[in-house]
């Protein structure tokens, strides 16, 4: 009998313990995003996939490649906010924006929307975006 409430006892002091550092992380990840430049710069990424969408959608080859050019850069400036606080968080957003930031590259170099560069950028993009959304809805889930 002593034993299993020995058990319950340390159960019960890891779950406290999951708790609290539950509530040191969102303190620690809301002040992360609010003391750096992060929520400025991711927003600029997403404002740089929304334009690569739309040149998509037109099929303008020049303005494609001036926002993948600039995806590319934005992708890296917002990949130096990390590390986060929490390293599963930076892991996500490290690699979405690495992958972005290759993505970014790829397209601009691109020739043709029918280029064999273009078919890889357009794989490498699908895949960053939705890394960059998972991402996202980690850190949603430490800041609420």
């Amino acid at each position: 009998m002593r034993v299993k409430k020995n058990v319950l006892f340390m159960v019960s002091i890891g779950f406290c313990a999951i708790l609290l550092a539950s509530c040191s992380s969102q303190n620690t990840i809301s002040s992360w995003v609010t003391g750096n430049s992060f929520s400025a710069n991711n927003g600029q990424v997403l404002s740089d996939i929304n334009g690569i969408e739309n040149g998509i959608k037109l099929k303008e080859l020049t303005q494609l490649h001036t926002v993948c050019e600039a995806l590319s850069a934005d992708a890296s400036t917002v990949y130096q906010t990390l590390p986060t606080p929490v390293q599963a968080l930076t892991d996500a957003f490290s690699q979405a924006y690495t992958d972005l930031s290759q993505a970014g590259h790829d397209c601009y170099y691109a020739p043709s929307f029918t280029s064999p560069l273009m078919r890889k950028f357009e794989k490498e993009f699908a895949v960053a975006k939705s890394q960059l959304s998972s991402a996202l809805a980690l850190l949603s889930t430490f800041k609420n």
